[in-house]
């Protein structure tokens, strides 16, 4: 692996490159959080079908990556219930 060296841009803006990863690029959606979260959960559990010898080490952070995928559409639920009872996009509070 070749460390940063002192000097070197690590993040780099405005650059026209592909398969970089866009943070923020789509304000307060969280569908597409939670897909990136879903497949993550489904890309681990095929490794964890496949290798037996991992599966008691990756439950844990499969686990994890299915339940904060819930969270996220729940949250996405929340926020399109209270548009339809107060029309208002902000998330609700209470």
């Amino acid at each position: 692996m070749n460390w940063p060296k002192r000097g070197n841009k690590i993040f780099l803006s405005n650059t026209m490159t592909f398969n970089k990863a866009c943070l923020n690029f789509i304000p307060d959606q969280f569908g597409i959080y939670a897909l990136g979260y879903r497949e993550a959960a489904e890309l681990l559990g095929q490794r964890c079908l496949n290798s037996r010898a991992e599966a008691d080490s990756l439950v844990y952070p499969l686990v994890f990556l299915w339940r904060h995928y819930v969270e996220l559409r729940l949250k996405e639920l929340l926020r399109g219930l209270n548009y339809i009872d107060q029309q208002s996009r902000e998330f609700p509070k209470t």
